[in-house]
């Protein structure tokens, strides 16, 4: 038997509280939602992070996070959504498989993502853009045919 829980899911028979499915991906109701419609999305095989995904496969899946999230928005009272998708444990990802919540969202609903109020100089900014548009330009470089 597996230890993945989201493969565990998979594997039923029939996916208790599916909401949707292809063939590469599912999204079911979170078994403990911060609101009702909260729903995971989810790729069907198995992979611990999103940057251990098929690029292919990460367009699929994120395809399919906008289909719910249309849903879900849609749902009486919902005003808006919040998508959270994280990458190790310091990310909030507390089961080792892709997966994106789908939240609705209230207003006043008193759902807090706390965002730090200190600024990061210039200088460090500037170190850290030239890093990333080099390590970006190098990953497109592998990715090229």
């Amino acid at each position: 038997m597996t230890e993945c829980a989201i493969c565990r899911v998979i594997l039923e028979p029939s996916l208790p509280w599916k909401v949707y499915e292809t063939e590469h991906v599912a999204a079911v109701l979170e078994s403990c939602p911060m609101h009702k419609g909260h729903t995971l999305v989810f790729p069907k095989k198995h992979y611990d992070t999103l940057m251990d995904m098929p690029l292919e496969e990460v367009a699929e899946l994120f395809k399919s996070v906008a289909s719910v999230a249309q849903a879900v928005i849609n749902l009486p009272g919902v005003e808006g959504i919040t998508l959270i998708q994280g990458n190790g444990e310091c990310a909030w990802q507390n089961i080792p498989h892709v997966y994106v919540n789908v939240i609705p969202r209230y207003e006043g609903d008193r759902i807090k993502i706390a965002h730090p109020s200190s600024r990061i100089s210039n200088e460090i900014q500037e170190e850290v853009l030239q890093s990333l548009v080099k390590e970006i330009n190098e990953a497109i470089a592998l990715e090229a045919p």
